[in-house]
């Protein structure tokens, strides 16, 4: 069932993943160039057994090799909940989106950017 499906249903309209059953401990660290609030996505594919499918990372809002390196370790590192039909593990489709939140200024003091996942 599992490969049917992956044949037969455009990978966009793929089921999303579930949760992540173990997390890979590298941080995406967005680069400095990017500026705040603009998104950066890691979009791939999760096999049934829960794996990422590292040769359908598209990743957009950079090209920054070091970010690029990190999202592929992260992705790898990464296993997940599949999504299900009738019981059976299908593939799915996942997406991280990153950004950056930009200098938040409290009471007069600033405070670093920071990074959401």
């Amino acid at each position: 069932m599992s490969d049917s499906i992956f044949a037969n249903v455009p990978h966009d309209e793929l089921p999303l993943a579930g949760r992540p059953t173990h997390l890979s401990q590298l941080r995406m660290r967005v680069p400095d160039a990017v500026p705040a609030g603009v998104p950066l996505k890691v979009s791939f594919l999760v096999r049934p057994d829960g794996t990422s499918d590292t040769a359908t990372v598209a990743i957009t809002g950079t090209d920054d090799p070091r970010f690029r390196r990190d999202a592929m370790t992260h992705v790898s590192q990464t296993t997940f909940t599949s999504a299900e039909i009738d019981g059976c593990p299908v593939w799915s489709r996942e997406e991280i989106v990153t950004v950056k939140t930009g200098t938040v200024r409290t009471n007069g003091l600033r405070t670093p950017p920071t990074t959401r996942l």
